[in-house]
């Protein structure tokens, strides 16, 4: 069975849209210019690569989804209180330490995005509250499933927003590097425990 594993170079198949993006005014054969501002810019805040984990799930695919987007479904393998919309705008809120006060207890304001029944689940996610700068502001999370077996599924996770969080609040870029730092962590260790819920229901 595959473990967790990284992979920096790996792109997601769904792509989310990024504030700061401009259009009109050129036609084909125009050419544009960087000023010097944004080369010093670029070479100040190179892109950042998203967090990336792959993991092989000993459970059915309709396991595996009921497991990531429903509250019951993800209260039984994490063991504390969840609140899941499976709605685009709606909650996808995990409260990890419900002992600390209201808007530090885990992914409070976060929603769901997009998905695709049984196959994609994006949504955005918050930084743990010891990250007082990010704590606020969003990152993306995309999930792809695909069964391996009637009782087997691969599961791939792409975290990513690092590169347009540093780009607008070049003054945290280092607080950024330490909140990707801890996921490449901490979503390991998430989904092994999902991985040793359905191994025991099995």
């Amino acid at each position: 069975m595959r473990q967790a594993s990284h992979n920096n170079t790996s792109h997601a198949r769904l792509f989310l849209p990024t504030s700061g993006l401009r259009t009109g005014g050129m036609s084909q054969g125009d050419s544009v210019t960087m000023g010097e501002a944004e080369k010093s810019a670029v070479a100040l805040h190179p892109h950042v690569d998203p967090v990336v984990v792959e993991m092989d799930l000993p459970g059915s695919l309709c396991n595996v989804w009921h497991a990531l987007t429903t509250t019951d479904g993800a209260q039984a393998f994490l063991g504390c209180n969840v609140q899941i919309e499976l709605c685009i705008g709606g909650p996808y809120e995990i409260l990890f330490d419900a002992s600390q006060p209201a808007g530090k207890r885990g992914s409070e304001t976060c929603a769901i995005l997009s998905f695709l029944p049984q196959r994609i689940l994006s949504f955005t996610w918050n930084a743990p509250p010891q990250f007082t700068h990010a704590r606020d502001r969003h990152t993306w999370v995309i999930i792809e499933l695909e069964p391996v077996t009637a009782n087997e599924t691969s599961l791939r996770l792409t975290h990513l927003g690092w590169s347009e969080q540093i780009s607008q609040h070049p003054d945290h870029r280092e607080e950024w590097l330490a909140v990707r730092t801890y996921f490449a962590n901490a979503w390991p260790r998430f989904f092994s425990a999902l991985q040793r819920h359905l191994s025991d229901r099995n």
